[in-house]
């Protein structure tokens, strides 16, 4: 591996929201390739990129690169990024399988060394009990540290031969994007079904990358058919004909928790940004924005403001977006309040000055994923932690769907 510095920020531009603050690419940093395929971000808060030409990791101030040429990393052509509960990065590579990295040791997966049907990684996901599911051009895959289940066609009416995405939402239900066979899903008694064209209001049977809010709502991007919605009860689908989305060739889509702002990438029009409650719809591009380039690979939010984007030939793009400092503007109490203990243990407690009359919920969220690991009726000022894994998360106080209170802690046993 090798550690660089860092480069590439854009002199004399304050970040503030919706803010295009830097682009590192080839010529200005050691980003290995400017086509960025995947990002993630670890709890210590390091942002780690998939590229067509090796795996970077930059913590803010300093860079490591990963390549075949440093490291026992099969391949450089990284498509899929996951990191576990543990912090263990899990890389999804394109022709050589999966690829553990705890920090230290390398751990390969592929078809001829382990129970993996297929080596072309498309999408890594974690299910509320930490075990891997990987969506692959072969099917549906999950590990559980010892062995190996697959999935693929079952019968005529679930097609889980070619996965895109994967992704649990805050009631830890699995979703699941296809390549021609629609959204699938496990139903309530564990029975796979597939929501498609045919049955239902999806916007189109192959869909590329899908995201979960806080509300529970799924966003998906799909190829040429633009963005779709799905409550759980009710369909809807954006295009540049019935909204303000800038192009109806999405890409990657990503629900930013802490605001409710959906991140939309697309394929010739830069990014996309829809607040739902206020029905507002914001385009950053290359002529608006400075953007690079306007084909969105990849999208990434961390809990500090930041939101990440690859692209296919302008490298990587940092935003920043103030959604942490909100509480204090809507009530300036809030601001002389911290979560205590933090670090923490066996609770963690809001401050006194936080309200406690109903209705409000809170929400725990592990910062390494954004995955919901925590939600209920917020009723008194402490919450049990004792359960949560060690790691930095994100406690969030809802009332009536706005976000009233966010802070990060951490969970130490």
């Amino acid at each position: 591996m090798i550690a660089f510095f860092a480069a590439g920020c854009l002199a004399g531009q304050q970040a503030f929201a919706q803010t295009l603050t830097a682009v590192f690419n080839t010529l200005n940093s050691p980003l290995p390739d400017n086509e960025v395929r995947c990002i993630s971000t670890d709890a210590n808060g390091t942002t780690w990129i998939g590229t067509t030409n090796g795996l970077a990791a930059y913590n803010g101030a300093e860079w490591t690169v990963y390549t075949t040429g440093n490291s026992p990393l099969p391949e450089n052509n990284i498509r899929a990024l996951g990191i576990d509960a543990t912090g263990r990065i899990w890389i999804g590579t394109f022709s050589s399988g999966l690829v553990m990295f705890d920090g230290n040791e390398w751990q390969m997966y592929n078809s001829s060394s382990s129970g993996l049907p297929d080596n072309y990684v498309k999408s890594i996901a974690f299910d509320n009990g930490q075990k891997l599911w990987l969506g692959l051009s072969g099917g549906l895959a999950m590990y559980d540290g010892a062995n190996w289940m697959f999935y693929s066609a079952i019968g005529s009416d679930v097609l889980l031969n070619n996965v895109n995405d994967v992704v649990f939402d805050p009631e830890h239900h699995i979703w699941v994007c296809t390549v021609n066979g629609g959204l699938v899903t496990f139903t309530k008694n564990q029975q796979l079904y597939a929501y498609k064209v045919s049955n239902s209001g999806v916007p189109d049977n192959t869909l590329l990358a899908i995201s979960a809010d806080a509300q529970n709502t799924k966003w998906m991007t799909t190829v040429v058919d633009g963005l779709g919605r799905f409550d759980g009860l009710n369909w809807h689908t954006y295009q540049t004909g019935n909204s303000g989305i800038a192009s109806n060739y999405t890409t990657d889509v990503c629900a930013n928790l802490y605001n409710n702002d959906i991140w939309i990438g697309t394929s010739n029009a830069g990014i996309s940004i829809f607040n739902p409650a206020a029905n507002l719809w914001t385009t950053l591009n290359a002529d608006n924005a400075g953007l690079p380039d306007n084909h969105i690979t990849a999208l990434c939010i961390n809990g500090n403001g930041t939101i990440w984007a690859g692209t296919k030939t302008g490298g990587l793009l940092q935003f920043y977006q103030d959604f942490t400092a909100a509480p204090a503007t809507t009530n300036p109490k809030l601001a002389a309040g911290n979560l205590f203990p933090n670090p923490c243990n066996e609770q963690i407690c809001l401050p006194p000055v936080v309200p406690t009359a109903p209705p409000l919920t809170l929400t725990v969220y592990a910062a390494t994923t954004g995955r919901t690991v925590l939600k209920q009726q917020f009723t008194q000022p402490c919450t049990d932690t004792a359960c949560l894994p060690g790691g930095y998360y994100f406690a969030a106080l809802w009332q009536n769907g706005q976000c009233i209170f966010c802070q990060k802690f951490y969970v130490i046993h």
